[in-house]
């Protein structure tokens, strides 16, 4: 799936290569299992697992680090 929505023009993606990148990326954090990391924010990118595409809280979160990062610099957090 791969989609870009609102004003700000923000793409979210979801396919094995966004998979195998969420993968990547909980395996070099150390917050816990990293099967708990549904999706990862680049910029204006959202790249979701493919379990998750249509979960509103994993994307709407999400959403709200793109537009965090654009508005104050940055934010991270694990999606439970």
């Amino acid at each position: 799936m791969n989609l870009r929505i609102g004003p700000s023009d923000i793409a979210i993606i979801s396919s094995e290569e966004a998979d195998s990148y969420v993968e990547w990326v909980a395996s070099r954090e150390e917050w816990g299992d990293p099967h708990f990391y549904y999706a990862v924010t680049l910029g204006d990118t959202i790249l979701v697992r493919d379990s998750q595409k249509f979960d509103t809280r994993t994307i709407g979160e999400e959403m709200i680090h793109s537009s965090s990062r654009r508005a104050a610099g940055g934010t991270s957090s694990n999606v439970r």
